[in-house]
């Protein structure tokens, strides 16, 4: 009997042992409310248990005049009713939120061009095999201007209806590819642009309004920040209404209806400056998107009809009014409340609980990507890892750790001096221990999740400023030329053949600074006794904001050679002698920007060993036509000779 009863206590003991471990293995400690966990302590939720981030977020970003109409985006909505993607029940309330009546109804028809021409296909087959017919004639001879490699592969796949799978939606996308000046020639493309002109002049007339801000709403509580913003997300529409700008500023362009190139430009631009201003990583990168692609637009590209100078002026006085992009500082506080506010559902959700595992599937700490804060990451085949990350939606957590560790990545990322978080462990067994996978999981959600997208949107809008800086500069070539009948110099000679200045002092009074070019001698050298003094002075335009220069520095260069716009002799060439696909300015090491014999050089530029990118693997140039690519440092020998001398039938941008 005693030996039974010992045995009884033996197992109570082990049970003991295993139990409580396991317990706190799998068991949570929920999060307080307070200012270093929720990050907020009000509005709350009905329940008054959890913070309602939705209304804090509303709070914060919804302006003044969103429900008058101040706010252009309101102007949209009412003209074309909400984004396709918003459920029809939120209707009423997102017709509401924006201070129209809950039975609104749209007053003006818009489908974008892919649905109309798709559409129109389907009920016209006589008219869909004609297009067909005309697409793979173009498309055929558009492959054999370019010569590709695999030219007669890239044909026979043009000519193979297996290949291509050719039916009324796909053959829609097809012709919008097709290069601008062969729209015109699908009658069905110009319907459509005659049809929507009505809808695009609302875009004109609503991006130029003092407010343009898109509400958000839910069908219930439950819905989260993340699932509201991913779920009535923006994006599918503004990029339509934006590919249906683009394509009336080709068929514009080949029409030679310049003026409404440059409206369809500046609408564009705007778009996408205020989209980016909506106040999340997903809003700014699909703004940024937007003002991207309208570089590629060259609005001197129609030789038959050029801009001329009123045009090109009005254009640099619409991009110096151009709207501020997005603000850095409030993406980051708007993507903390959207961070924290998926945080708490997760630790009140046992359905969101059990799709933790696929989260965390992305975590440096799973896939082995190794950062600097972080010891050694689990690598997918480490057997402890594959467990715990096949449990961890039923694992325990601290949760006023995991809010905190979130935090503290959004407070450094505020101010660089809050001290930034360190983790000190080298063995895949941490995860067992529940303050660890604790931080891990604030990590994930703080670091990984949100830093990673906004760290890639700046770099994206260093890009952008430098796009911009190279298009100005190429706009004031453009009105030198017209003022002079050349384009200017790459640097002024004195009577005896020295150089005297660079082009960048030739440009100043095209780019607001006549002062400073009245305050220079232009008979004297660069560096002169006089002329010394303004060695420091910072041009902002001719800075590429990618890299930190000194002061008094440039990073743009036109190219110089026998065969480019830029010759050596210190003459300026005609433009006329060059076609619109001639590189005019591009990325460069930094140099004293009044120096004037320190341009690429076409040999160097031809062998990529001047021209410098501070955007990685690609780098901007500014073209004759009024565009700028960006082009990859892969672009082909030949290719890249064709755009230095002018004689390139198209630009490929990366």
């Amino acid at each position: 009997m005693k030996r039974f009863i010992y045995l009884l206590i033996a197992i109570s003991v082990v049970s003991l042992v295993v139990s409580i471990p396991m317990m706190l293995f799998f068991t949570d400690t929920r999060a307080k409310i307070a200012k270093e966990t929720t990050y907020l302590t009000e509005p709350l939720t009905a329940d008054g248990k959890r913070i309602d981030y939705f209304q804090a977020f509303s709070q914060r970003n919804d302006p003044p005049g969103m429900k008058t109409d101040d706010n252009g985006f309101r102007l949209i909505v009412q003209a074309f009713g909400p984004p396709g993607s918003l459920e029809p029940e939120l209707h009423g309330q997102y017709y509401e939120k924006l201070g129209l009546p809950a039975t609104h109804t749209p007053t003006t028809p818009y489908l974008n061009a892919g649905e109309y021409i798709s559409n129109y296909f389907d009920t016209n087959p006589g008219e869909f095999e004609k297009a067909k017919a005309l697409y793979i004639e173009l498309k055929i001879a558009e492959i054999q201007a370019e010569a590709p490699p695999e030219m007669a592969k890239r044909i026979a796949e043009v000519r193979n209806p297996t290949f291509f799978h050719y039916e009324p939606r796909i053959l829609s996308g097809c012709i919008l590819s097709l290069q601008q000046k062969h729209l015109a020639q699908f009658p069905i493309v110009t319907e459509w642009l005659l049809e929507v002109a009505p809808a695009l002049e609302v875009v004109a007339e609503a991006v130029r309004k003092p407010v343009y801000a898109a509400p958000l709403v839910r069908l219930s509580d439950e819905k989260t920040l993340h699932d509201v913003i991913h779920t009535v997300s923006n994006a599918t529409f503004h990029n339509a209404l934006s590919q249906s700008l683009r394509l009336q500023a080709s068929y514009r362009l080949e029409k030679g209806e310049i003026d409404g190139v440059i409206d369809n430009i500046i609408t564009l631009r705007r778009l996408g400056r205020l989209m980016g201003k909506q106040g999340t990583v997903i809003d700014a990168m699909i703004g940024n998107g937007i003002a991207h692609t309208v570089f590629t637009i060259g609005p001197n590209e129609n030789l038959e009809f050029p801009m001329n100078t009123e045009q090109i002026r009005r254009f640099l006085r619409e991009l110096d009014d151009l709207p501020q992009g997005y603000e850095e500082a409030m993406i980051l506080e708007n993507e903390r409340l959207i961070t924290l506010d998926f945080i708490q559902s997760i630790m009140f959700s046992r359905e969101r609980r059990e799709l933790l595992s696929e989260h965390l599937g992305s975590s440096p700490l799973f896939s082995g990507a190794s950062t600097s804060y972080i010891g050694s990451p689990i690598s997918t085949g480490n057997k402890p890892a594959e467990f715990v990350k096949k449990i961890a939606g039923r694992l325990g957590y601290n949760w006023n750790i995991v809010l905190e560790e979130a935090n503290r990545y959004y407070d450094h990322a505020l101010d660089p001096t809050y001290p930034f978080p360190e983790y000190y462990y080298a063995n895949h067994w941490s995860w067992w221990q529940t303050s660890f996978r604790s931080k891990e999981l604030g990590f994930y959600f703080g670091k990984v999740n949100r830093f990673l997208p906004i760290s890639w949107l700046s770099g994206v809008e260093q890009r952008f400023d430098c796009s911009n800086n190279l298009q100005r500069i190429v706009l004031a070539m453009l009105l030198y030329e017209r003022e002079h009948g050349t384009l200017p110099p790459a640097f002024t000679v004195d009577t005896t053949g020295k150089p005297l200045h660079s082009w960048r002092v030739l440009l100043l009074p095209y780019l607001g600074e006549r002062e400073l070019y009245d305050n220079l001698r232009l008979d004297e050298p660069w560096d002169s006794e006089h002329n010394k003094q303004y060695h420091d002075t910072t041009i902002a335009v001719y800075q590429c904001p990618g890299d930190t220069a000194a002061t008094g520095q440039a990073n743009y260069s036109v190219i110089v050679g026998n065969d480019t716009p830029f010759g050596l002799d210190g003459q300026g060439r005609l433009a006329q002698d060059f076609g619109p696909y001639t590189i005019l300015v591009t990325e460069c090491n930094f140099k004293p920007w009044m120096k004037p014999d320190a341009e690429v050089t076409q040999a160097d530029a031809e062998s990529l060993t001047a021209t410098v990118t501070f955007h990685g693997g690609a780098m901007n140039y500014g073209f004759l036509s009024g565009a700028v690519n960006f082009l990859s440092n892969t672009t082909s020998p030949d290719q890249f000779q064709k755009l230095l001398n002018g004689t390139a039938e198209r630009v490929a941008s990366y």
